[in-house]
């Protein structure tokens, strides 16, 4: 059922039952929903069936809609369970690594000249950002965090993370470094996250 003829439907049937649709009408509606909401449950899972394609086009135009509702949601949801989503993404990640491994290789093949932009445009920062650090730095600073992510505590694959991002202005100076396995560096993002001075008021107990 396309959505002219979804409309068209409910205005004939609203023709033909204006009187017992009407506010009394409703009201039963709502109060027969309430009192049998498993017979509701199942009357929408099979409109749900039979038209997916309606499913389908009110949820895109509900999202269209709503999108900025929805982007808001999901960042305040993030930062309220930020461990909760950290512990989440560590577990699917366990779960779906060479995935994960063949969906990155395969988009670095079909993408060449962008791997080629991302790369120089690195090198490039690098260059610009007035600092560097020496294989050994980098490795005291692992030492120093015990050979764990400074984010989740797990130790599978450290990454350099710039504390202040390279875009942002930050240096490739040790100052500005953090060890981050790859998922919290990912999630991280563009963001200016010390987790240095986290990880030290845990240690404190604070």
């Amino acid at each position: 059922m396309t959505k002219t003829e979804r409309a068209e439907y409910n205005r004939v049937y609203w023709q033909k039952n204006k009187e017992r649709l009407g506010p009394a009408g409703r009201a039963r509606i709502k109060q027969w929903q309430l009192d049998n909401p498993e017979r509701v449950l199942e009357q929408t899972r099979k409109f749900k069936a039979e038209h997916p394609e309606y499913q389908s086009e009110y949820m895109k135009r509900y999202y269209r809609d709503n999108k900025e509702n929805f982007a808001e949601y999901h960042r305040q949801y993030r930062t309220d369970n930020i461990v909760a989503m950290t512990a989440y993404g560590k577990a699917w990640y366990k779960r779906n690594r060479q995935r994960v491994k063949s969906a990155v290789a395969q988009w670095q093949t079909d993408n060449p000249e962008k791997v080629r932009e991302y790369s120089n445009k690195k090198r490039v920062q690098k260059a610009q950002s007035g600092g560097s650090h020496t294989i050994e730095q980098w490795q005291q600073v692992m030492a120093e965090a015990s050979f764990r992510c400074m984010s989740c505590n797990c130790i599978d694959h450290l990454t350099r993370d710039h504390i202040t991002p390279l875009s942002f202005g930050g240096s490739d100076h040790i100052s500005n470094i953090q060890p981050l396995c790859r998922a919290c560096n990912s999630r991280k993002h563009t963001a200016s996250t010390d987790y240095r001075d986290m990880s030290m008021r845990y240690q404190d107990g604070q």
